[in-house]
């Protein structure tokens, strides 16, 4: 202001030229230059605006990298989009400075959004350490308490950050605006489980047309809850590091992921990712990345295309070759199945399909085919003396189930994969 007055002041003493409309000029480029404009903007919420949190648009598309870091048995994942970095959870206890070291080599200053997903060790032991050395600006919380060190660990960074400015947020439906064209939602899934991995922060993130869905460890009953907040995606972070208590059909009939991603340990307690659940995405023909296998998953989007830095895995089930559909008697309503190998195989899970007449056959659970025997499955009027007390026999049902004039049968495995048909033509 002193500079403004005496500027003001010599040219008026020395009766310049300069017009009255020049001056003014001149006045609003001074007053202008003492207040500088800001040029960006921090996250910041904003509890009138219906919980959106808006940023500064950008004039040009830009790459969105979500990082799926390997922690072992553990969960954590980067999002980084310019100045913009969110974390979810942290790995294991051991696992903090991993994660500080992987942060600060992708040049990360500070951490705009940081979601604790529930209160369990493999989720939030490294976030103390995160916490203590970045400056957090939004953190996430479910809302669940834990009466472990773990979590007292966690809460007095969380208490410390709070006081140096950082807004704790107990999780509810609210949105992040990144950018134009970027959002990144929290959804509830609610309070009143008993399970705390229930209780998990359901996040998801879009950037125009590709959508990630980040799942915590939240189980059955909770993916059935919240059906009806969700839509289409493209990327799955697979819930429960692949346990078979999660990652329900309806859920996956739900969200129809082309990718799903499974961050879990090598050779773990647990045996995860379940059989089960690896089923139900290759039966869907859902591209699978594992930590456990491949480390680190990287996965890179514009808003139109995605690529990763790593090729899906293979279906690591060895196929069975050697149990065929050997004749289809149509009128008698007999099948012969043989087991060409010398090997027992156990056919739980297993499906003879009726093409035409678009009927299945369960095989029940447990049942071995001997190595080099044969099995009969009958329906419709079969001679009772074929069946009684016979071993060798499997009744499907009393109704008529193949097209005489013609029908072909398929015989599929546990994974959803054709073994054989009859005839092969």
């Amino acid at each position: 202001m002193r500079l403004f007055l005496k500027f003001t002041k010599m040219i008026l003493n020395k009766r310049t030229k300069y017009t009255i409309v020049n001056l003014l000029i001149i006045l609003t480029l001074l007053i202008s230059g003492c207040t500088p404009k800001e040029t960006t903007e921090k996250l910041s919420l904003d509890h009138n605006t219906n919980n959106n949190i808006d940023t500064v648009n950008q004039n040009s598309i830009k790459e969105l990298k979500v990082h799926f870091i390997d922690v072992g048995q553990a969960d954590c994942i980067f999002i980084d989009y310019e100045e913009y970095d969110i974390l979810i959870d942290g790995g294991n206890n051991d696992d903090g400075n991993l994660v500080i070291d992987y942060l600060r080599k992708n040049n990360t200053d500070d951490i705009e959004i940081l979601v604790a997903t529930h209160p369990h060790e493999d989720h939030i032991g490294g976030l103390d350490n995160v916490i203590d050395n970045f400056k957090v600006e939004n953190i996430i919380d479910s809302g669940k308490k834990s009466s472990s060190k773990t979590f007292k660990d966690y809460k007095e960074s969380v208490t410390k950050e709070v006081k140096n400015g950082a807004n704790l947020i107990y999780d509810k439906d609210m949105v992040f605006n990144l950018d134009k064209d970027i959002k990144f939602r929290i959804i509830e899934t609610g309070d009143t489980y008993k399970d705390k991995n229930n209780s998990s922060v359901l996040t998801l993130l879009d950037y125009k047309d590709v959508e990630f869905i980040f799942t915590g460890d939240m189980e059955v009953e909770s993916e059935n809850k919240v059906l009806n907040k969700l839509e289409d995606i493209d990327i799955l972070k697979v819930a429960h590091h692949g346990s078979s208590s999660s990652t329900c059909l309806k859920f996956l009939d739900k969200v129809k992921p082309e990718y799903a991603i499974i961050s879990v340990g090598k050779n773990n307690e647990y045996g995860h990712p379940h059989n089960e659940t690896l089923n139900k995405l290759f039966k869907k023909n859902i591209k699978v990345f594992r930590t456990d296998k491949q480390g680190t998953i990287v996965a890179i989007t514009d808003g139109d295309n995605i690529k990763f830095n790593a090729n899906p895995i293979g279906f690591n089930q060895k196929r069975i070759k050697d149990i065929v559909i050997q004749s289809i008697d149509l009128k008698n309503e007999i099948v012969l199945i043989k087991n060409k190998s010398k090997a027992d195989v156990d056919l739980s899970g297993w499906k003879l399909i009726s093409v035409k007449g678009d009927q299945i056959f369960n095989f029940p659970k447990g049942f071995m085919l001997k190595g080099n025997s044969t099995i009969k499955i009958v329906s419709g009027s079969y001679n009772k003396n074929l069946v009684k007390d016979n071993k060798d026999v499997l009744i499907w049902t009393k109704d008529y189930i193949w097209n005489n004039k013609g029908d072909k049968g398929k015989l599929i495995d546990k994974y959803g994969r054709v073994i054989s048909e009859y005839p092969n033509n």
